[in-house]
């Protein structure tokens, strides 16, 4: 699906109201106070897939600002929003993220998890609990520093077993899934790339297990410091031009998008920006070879001359 018109014409609103459905918040980590429109206090998004009739479903999101309620429903059956990968999976590129991807450890980070989180449905959960010790163990530790009693005997009696058994157990997620996405990489998309991808993280899981046997102290290096990196056999993703980096990102993204019932979406937003006709072509023809719908927003006309029907839409 390719959506084309002028700036501000409200092409990257229909994306952004697809993605709210992934778990997080939408692919510009809007508030979701930002996405009432003037003067209202509420809205609603339907999704709708009719991918088969055993696959069929009506997916509803609705937000109330005042007082601030979002509910998520599917086939009109109240649903956690961490649910909703169980039957659908989404992913967005934006052209902030192609730039700040390399640039913010943090924003990469948070990227990839979204990627790990839709090919492990443990994943999510897992994360949320991790950051809910994480941030009770932190108060502890400001608590200390303001008062002369010691809290290190809760930090370790009450949370440092939950990070310690949950950011393992994160780490051993992101690695297999790096080991598959590695080992089963789509040959279109390896085409596309000119090479195979290479995706690593530091520390790994072996230095994750050392780390975790010694006393933590207040920055310790864990699931949440992960630094993760992009490359080819060919070239480096952090010294890589523009356009060899967002192919990476892209060859990433695509390669990340799991197999099987659910269904898969991926969200383009002016992404062809930096991209040479042939890298373009190339694109279209790697995501054809996929299966799952793709939606492209696009500013200039330039690009749609260029071969659009062969980007099939996958309900």
């Amino acid at each position: 699906m390719l959506i084309h018109g002028n700036n501000a014409s409200g092409k990257t609103s229909i994306l952004e109201a697809i993605s709210l459905f992934s778990p997080g918040s939408g692919i510009f980590n809007h508030s979701m106070d930002e996405l009432v429109a003037f003067g209202e206090n509420a809205f609603e998004i339907y999704l709708t897939s009719e991918q088969s009739s055993s696959s069929r479903f009506k997916m509803q999101l609705t937000y109330i600002k005042q007082p601030e309620e979002k509910k998520f429903f599917l086939n009109e059956t109240h649903k956690k929003q961490l649910e909703l990968p169980e039957f659908i999976h989404i992913y967005g590129l934006t052209p902030y993220l192609a730039f700040a991807f390399w640039k913010d450890s943090s924003v990469r980070r948070k990227h990839i998890d979204r990627l790990v989180m839709q090919n492990d449905p443990r994943y999510a959960k897992l994360c949320a609990k991790y950051a809910k010790a994480m941030k009770e163990r932190n108060k502890l530790i400001e608590l200390n520093k303001l008062s002369s009693l010691s809290f290190n005997d809760a930090c370790d009696r009450i949370y440092t077993p939950v990070i310690i058994e949950t950011g393992l157990e994160i780490t051993r997620i992101r690695k297999q899934v790096f080991e598959r996405l590695n080992t089963n990489m789509h040959h279109a998309i390896e085409e596309f790339l000119g090479s195979k991808l290479l995706i690593t993280m530091s520390p790994t899981l072996e230095e994750q297990e050392k780390i975790f046997t010694q006393k933590l102290d207040h920055y310790f290096m864990g699931p949440h410091k992960t630094k993760f990196t992009l490359s080819t056999t060919q070239f480096d993703g952090a010294y890589a031009s523009t356009g060899q980096q967002k192919k990476l990102l892209l060859a990433l993204t695509i390669a990340a998008l799991p197999e099987g019932d659910a269904a898969n979406i991926l969200l383009l937003d002016d992404l062809f920006a930096n991209l040479d006709e042939q890298t373009i072509e190339h694109l279209l023809h790697t995501l054809d070879a996929q299966h799952f719908q793709t939606w492209i927003t696009n500013i200039n006309d330039i690009k749609t001359n260029l071969n659009m029907q062969r980007l099939h839409l996958q309900d």
